[in-house]
């Protein structure tokens, strides 16, 4: 699939360096905090080749129509403390700024503002299993090393009705530049971290490491601050889906004529990819809105099926959850059809079951949430 090229608003290149966030106390002591770089075990195809043919919804979708409303007048310019918060404002606020003036000339506040937290797979876990997974959450935001002996946890780790390291890597997505592995020479499970440009190998670089993701988190904190908190919920998942769009393109030349993804080094399946390198496969779309909608507070699933465009091609998005019901996000098909808010782009955002099932097939989820509950008043 192609990006949209000079259809899309021009991204400004950073121009200089730079909340109490978590990210910001621990670099402070030399350690760091969340963020996506990594997912993986991804999918081995994604939607490649023409951009997807629209098709028209079974029941009209809520689409923005024409406001007299004006956008807002641009902020001024803030000032900033820290140089990392200073570099994201940089490297982001064009694109939210975008997102939150398409917000406001089109707002949805007939919907409600009732909030699904994401699901929090700890609070299953045995007391035991808890105080290990804290420690582990611990361990892993600071990028430091650590061992657990296969004979004292390999059953309590991996195997019961939920997994603590499953458990784990569900709830907090924006971790997953680490994993465990087996040591070498020592019978042990070990924390193992990846550089987020480089995210298909391990390294021992752990001072690399912290380097990259700093400024990273920092631009994902920078997108969620400026959320607008009075939105209805509809708003709060378009606004992380319309600065997603903004900020990324599809990544063409990672995929073949035929949908087969070509290996190479280049993090197009990752949040990094989609946030610091602009582009992206649908694995990477749907990882970056994954963890927003996570560090926003926001439930929110990937969803991984098939999509028909000249043939059936491996195909991954999102699903989300109103006081209405669930709903399909594919923001790497509306990034792909059309520009943010217009009618093209819309006609992938919040999808019900029979609006995704006329061009998508999700394998193990469903839309329960019907469109006509979106329909304006």
């Amino acid at each position: 699939m192609t990006g949209h090229g000079s259809s899309k608003p021009h991204r400004p290149a950073p121009v200089g360096p730079g909340r109490q966030a978590p990210w910001r106390r621990l670099r402070s002591a030399g350690a760091l905090s969340l963020v996506t770089v990594v997912a993986v075990g991804l999918l081995s195809a994604c939607v490649s080749g023409t951009q997807p043919t629209p098709v028209p919804p079974t029941t009209a979708l809520p689409v923005p129509t024409a406001s007299a409303t004006p956008a807002p007048s641009p902020s001024p310019t803030p000032t900033f403390a820290d140089p990392v918060e200073e570099e994201a404002a940089n490297r982001v606020d064009w694109a939210i700024d975008l997102a939150l003036a398409s917000l406001a000339a089109d707002p949805r506040d007939d919907l409600s503002r009732t909030v699904i937290p994401p699901e929090v797979l700890r609070d299953a876990l045995a007391p035991e299993m808890q105080a290990w997974y804290d420690g582990l959450l611990a361990k892993v935001r600071a990028v430091e090393p650590e061992q657990y002996l296969v004979n004292e946890w390999e059953n309590d780790l991996f195997i019961g009705e939920v997994a603590p390291v499953y458990a784990f890597f569900h709830d907090h997505p924006e971790l997953r530049y680490a994993d465990f592995d087996l040591t070498d020479d020592v019978n042990a499970y070990e924390i193992k971290y990846r550089l987020p440009s480089a995210p298909y190998a391990f390294t021992d670089d752990l001072d690399a490491v912290r380097a990259e993701v700093i400024p990273f988190l920092a631009v994902a904190d920078r997108i969620v601050d400026r959320m607008p908190s009075e939105a209805s919920t509809y708003d709060k998942y378009r606004y992380l889906a319309y600065v997603l769009s903004l900020i990324t393109d599809y990544a063409d030349d990672s995929v073949t004529e035929t949908g087969d993804y070509i290996e190479s080094d280049a993090p197009v399946t990752t949040s990094y990819g989609a946030l610091f390198n602009h582009e992206v496969t649908c694995a990477g779309y749907a990882e970056t809105f994954l963890m927003l909608c996570h560090t926003a507070g926001l439930w929110c699933q990937t969803v991984t099926g098939e999509v028909f465009e000249a043939g059936s091609t491996n195909h991954q998005w999102n699903l989300v959850q109103l006081d209405s019901g669930t709903y399909f996000v594919d923001v790497t098909w509306s990034d792909n059809s059309g520009s943010i808010g217009d009618d093209n782009w819309m006609r992938y955002f919040m999808m019900d079951q029979a609006t995704t099932l006329l061009d998508h097939v999700p394998w193990e989820a469903e839309a329960t949430g019907l469109a006509e509950a979106l329909v304006r008043p």
